[in-house]
């Protein structure tokens, strides 16, 4: 699950949000949990996944598909 974290970390600051920033935007989630999951010490449900996803304004397989030469 850390690479799924280290792509929503990379997506989020790619799209210079904090931490704070995406869980005010998803509404259930802290910033506490952002940063767990983005850690790998929180696991996502589907739902987590989607509504990450969501806020992030990308799909869900770019989240949980590493991409050829990604650090992740």
């Amino acid at each position: 699950m850390l690479a799924v974290g280290k792509q929503i970390r990379n997506t989020r600051q790619n799209k210079n949000l904090s931490q704070r920033d995406l869980a005010n935007k998803i509404g259930y989630l802290s910033q506490s949990q952002i940063s767990k999951i983005e850690s790998g010490y929180r696991k996502t449900t589907v739902q987590d996944l989607i509504e990450i996803a969501n806020a992030l304004g990308v799909p869900v397989d770019e989240l949980i598909s590493a991409k050829k030469g990604a650090d992740v």
